[in-house]
C-alpha cells in the first residue's frame, strides 16, 4: 500500500475490498466494528471484515476530517450502507514508505 494511506484505506472499504485491507496489517490491528472490539491479527480482522461486508452493503464512505503527523495519517468520518450510517475512525502509520494499517473503527 503506498500513495495517500487514507484514501487507499477508504477505498478499500468503500470497494468492500477485505484482501488490500488486511494486506495492509502488520502484527495486530486496533478493529471495532459492531459485535467485535480488540486487537486482531490480520486472518481475524479478514474474517470479521468480510462478515461485516457481507451483512452491510456499503454504499459510500465521506471523510470529514484528517489530519497527519511525520508517522501516522488519520481520518474521521461515515460509511453509509443499506443498514444505516456508521462513524469511521481510520488510523496508518507510515514506515518505509509503507501504510500500515493500525486502528480501524466502524460504529454506530
Amino acid at each position: 500500500m503506498a500513495g495517500n494511506c487514507i484514501d487507499i484505506v477508504s477505498q478499500a472499504i468503500e470497494k468492500k475490498d477485505v484482501s488490500n485491507l488486511t494486506s495492509s496489517i502488520e502484527g495486530n490491528v486496533v478493529l471495532s466494528l459492531p459485535g467485535a472490539q480488540a486487537n486482531y491479527s490480520s486472518a481475524q480482522a479478514e474474517m470479521l471484515l468480510s462478515d461485516f461486508f457481507r451483512k452491510m452493503d456499503v454504499k459510500q464512505v465521506t471523510l470529514h476530517r484528517r489530519g497527519e503527523t511525520s508517522l501516522v495519517q488519520y481520518a474521521i468520518g461515515e460509511v453509509s450502507t443499506t443498514k444505516g450510517n456508521f462513524k469511521l475512525y481510520i488510523s496508518v502509520k507510515k514506515a518505509d514508505g509503507q501504510c500500515i494499517l493500525k486502528e480501524l473503527r466502524i460504529e454506530k
